[in-house]
């Protein structure tokens, strides 16, 4: 399935993953299940349907919900009939005014589910506006994950193109996300929506206005 880079999913902030006893790949599953989300907030994607998209197994994909679920991401409504999927919900906590934007494109990556898992995680750690001081330190205390877990999959993100790193003047290690994936929104659409939640905006920390579905087309 073709997706456009002009439509994105809201996903919250992850704080002290290993603490909320998932694991980093999880966010994958997470941002998987809620790009099925619609407008009205009904999501009822199969176990089948998630881990076709995702790229994990469906024993994998059931694991990595019940995870979520005990840890506050997801409400899950369980089906009673073998042929009806569940139904999730995407409960409002205080990481919430922090959610950041992922394109529909990211499913389209030349990755492995290792690899697109960790750059879901370092998009909250790493900016894409402009360049940043590298600090593992920085990042394994901000997603509760062990130095040689993070280092592996940013090394290969690197070499892959989706990390870009410099050097300044100073010698000091600068690091980016590349454009290969568009990571934000137009700030200036001006479209009006009934139902909608607030964002934060990295760029001048002020809230954007985006609908309460997660598919956002943009002009």
């Amino acid at each position: 399935m073709m997706f456009t880079n002009n439509q994105f999913i809201l996903k919250p902030i992850f704080i002290d993953i290993t603490k909320s006893r998932i694991k980093y790949t999880d966010v994958l599953t997470y941002v998987t299940i809620r790009s099925f989300n619609s407008y009205n907030d009904n999501c009822f994607p199969s176990y089948e349907t998630i881990a076709a998209r995702s790229g994990f197994g469906r024993k994998f994909t059931i694991e990595s919900v019940d995870r979520l679920e005990k840890a506050g991401y997801l409400k899950v409504y369980r089906s009673k009939s073998l042929r009806q999927p569940n139904k999730y919900m995407f409960p409002r906590y205080k990481y919430d005014a922090a959610e950041n934007p992922i394109s529909y494109a990211i499913f389209e990556l030349d990755l492995t589910r290792n690899e697109l898992a960790m750059l879901l995680c370092l998009r909250q750690v790493i900016n894409c506006y402009k360049p940043s001081y590298y600090s593992m330190k920085h990042y394994t205390s901000q997603l509760g994950l062990s130095y040689d877990t993070i280092s592996k999959q940013f090394r290969s993100l690197v070499r892959k193109g989706y990390i870009n790193v410099t050097i300044n003047i100073r010698g000091k290690k600068l690091v980016m996300l590349s454009d290969a994936l568009r990571w934000h929104f137009d700030n200036r659409e001006k479209e009006s929506w009934n139902n909608s939640v607030a964002v934060g905006d990295e760029r001048n920390s002020s809230l954007s206005i985006l609908p309460l579905g997660n598919r956002i087309k943009l002009s």
